[in-house]
């Protein structure tokens, strides 16, 4: 059985109340022809609970005040068409998003020309669904003083379920712990997130004896990194002025509700301390250089061994190819597995998160042994949807098996099967 089969199959019969009526909501810049938004808030306003939102290229922005979008108690998706560079000037909010619900965006760049203040690029809150964020962008490099906290960049609050891959995260140049200092890049309290192979950056502080931000800082909660990279921001300089340097960023802050950082093949960075001006006295008077992983609350467990990775295109039309591209070390076998369902599921033996829902069918099927290049890219025709199926989201996942490590998660990954004529 092939992928296309399988997704018909799982859409059409074994859940025909969930998503056989998955329609697909057109977003461009500008009206015209097959076009059902031109503003995104509009676009998911539109979209049934379950349904796709096809985004085309171009930069969007709702014009108002406060500039967001907000997603609230509904399953959506939300991809950027293949190749489509796509940039989202609002905010983005998910808020109140059910057991049974999840949101899945891919390849939207949130990204503030000039900003005064206000929620961070991604704001999640009192989430039970999985949230799942894949080549994302979400950076705040320039913000106005205006407040602390003001310049996160990725705010999770109470969220059960948060999976990251291949994400880039940037925390604004001042509103952290002081205006002044530089902005954590992700702030997680009460959460469970995964970061696959993301760089998340603490922010760098424009003005003199900040402090740099932090790349994560965790309160409570749970946070895996499989290759992913975290660096906290440098400090800001002193000067002749009698202000003293401020000191490095974190990678990653365990800082307070005793969370549990698990990774592997992390690698984080604390940010650098400039030394004290000639006019800067008293003790402590050179910034402090931050740490890789700094734990004041909590537990950081590093795995050994070498992260492996997945991913699909975002979208495949009927007749269209699908490519699985696998990386792993030589001689691994390679598997891809899919499901109709996202879910998050940490599982230590295999070192990863299962990004497939638990309580659907999961399909796995054997791609290929890892050539001697350590990648592997493996294609699949798609075949004609059936019936009034406008678009089918489909959630994968590569695992791999060797016989010195076992079974090992990969990255997760999911496209959108989309009618020909979309």
């Amino acid at each position: 059985m092939d992928i296309k089969r399988f997704a018909i199959s799982i859409c059409l019969v074994l859940f025909p109340p969930v998503l056989a009526a998955q329609n697909v909501v057109v977003l461009a810049p500008s009206a015209g022809p097959g076009v059902d938004a031109t503003t995104l808030p509009s676009a998911i306003a539109l979209a049934a609970d379950g349904d796709i939102v096809l985004i085309k290229a171009g930069t969007y922005s709702n014009g108002g005040s406060p500039n967001e979008t907000v997603i609230s108690a509904k399953s959506i998706t939300l991809v950027a068409d293949n190749g489509a560079a796509v940039t989202l000037q609002d905010r983005l909010r998910i808020q109140s998003i059910g057991v049974n619900q999840r949101v899945a965006v891919r390849g939207i760049k949130v990204q503030y020309p000039l900003l005064t203040g206000g929620t961070p690029a991604l704001d999640v809150s009192n989430c039970l669904g999985t949230l799942w964020f894949e080549d994302c962008e979400f950076n705040l490099t320039l913000l106005l003083p205006s407040g602390t906290g003001a310049g996160v960049a990725v705010r999770a609050t109470s969220c059960a379920a948060l999976l990251f891959a291949r994400c880039s995260i940037q925390g604004a140049s001042s509103g952290g712990t002081t205006v002044q200092s530089g902005a954590d890049g992700y702030v997680g309290t009460q959460s469970s997130a995964a970061f696959y192979e993301c760089t998340v950056k603490g922010g760098t502080p424009m003005a003199v004896e900040g402090n740099g931000g932090s790349g994560a800082t965790l309160n409570g909660g749970l946070l895996f990194a499989s290759g992913s990279t975290f660096v906290g921001g440098s400090g800001g300089p002193g000067d002749t002025f009698f202000k003293c340097p401020g000191d490095g960023g974190d990678g990653i802050h365990l800082a307070t509700g005793a969370p549990a950082l698990v990774s592997l093949a992390l690698t984080a960075v604390g940010g650098s301390a400039s030394p004290s001006s000639a006019f800067c006295f008293g003790p402590g008077a050179d910034g402090v250089p931050g740490q890789g992983v700094r734990v004041t609350s909590g537990v950081h467990s590093a795995l050994s061994g070498t992260a492996r990775t997945f991913h699909v295109n975002p979208t495949a039309r009927e007749g269209g190819t699908i490519i699985k591209s696998y990386g792993a070390p030589a001689g691994d076998f390679a598997y891809r597995s899919y499901s109709g369902f996202s879910g998050f599921t940490y599982f230590l033996a295999y070192k990863g998160v299962l990004g497939l829902s638990l309580g659907a069918p999961i399909n796995t099927k054997f791609d290929g042994l890892m050539p001697a290049s350590g990648t592997l890219a493996v294609p699949s025709t798609i075949g004609p949807l059936a019936g009034t199926v406008e678009g089918v989201t489909l959630f994968l996942q590569g695992s791999f098996y060797s016989a010195s490590s076992g079974i090992l998660l990969g990255t997760p990954s999911f496209t959108v099967l989309l009618d020909s004529s979309l």
